[in-house]
């Protein structure tokens, strides 16, 4: 409504307005998509890299998917039943930086079809603070530091 009434009583105000507003830029971002292959070049998953520039920093993203075969257990094996699952080994890791390239924080997550696993550490000047959360529990460490110390692969 109070749109409608600036358009009719100041219509050069809302063009002059609407003329200024810019949409934000987009993030840059470069994604890198590969298989995953066995030594005798079966296909069993695949995986990617991708690195995001945004206003704050940078976010780099790996990812990987692996189809693997679980067998059972001995006495499922030895059963007249196929008991043989295809399943997915997923994991992936998020690194973020500041605008100078310093890493704020690491988390990795890894899944294994219910189990699953979180790796989260957030990096101070001088320490990071790590925890580690699992179904069963989560744990926390906070560990000091080199000066100068490096999170790039």
């Amino acid at each position: 409504m109070l749109g409608v009434v600036l358009r009719s009583v100041f219509p050069m105000l809302v063009l002059a307005v609407a003329g200024s507003v810019r949409a934000a830029p987009a993030p840059l971002s470069e994604t890198t998509w590969y298989t995953i292959t066995t030594e005798s070049g079966a296909k069993i998953g695949h995986g990617f890299h991708q690195e995001t520039q945004g206003r704050d920093g940078r976010e780099i993203v790996d990812s990987q998917e692996v189809d693997v075969i679980d067998e059972g257990t001995p006495d499922e094996r030895m059963s007249f039943s196929n008991v043989t699952k295809m399943r997915a080994l997923i994991s992936r890791t998020v690194r973020k930086e500041d605008m100078n390239g310093r890493t704020l924080s690491i988390t990795t997550d890894n899944e294994n079809r219910r189990d699953w696993s979180r790796i989260d550490a957030r990096i101070h000047s001088d320490s990071a603070e790590i925890t580690r959360s699992t179904p069963a529990e989560t744990r926390k460490l906070t560990i000091a530091l080199p000066p100068f110390g490096r999170f790039d692969n």
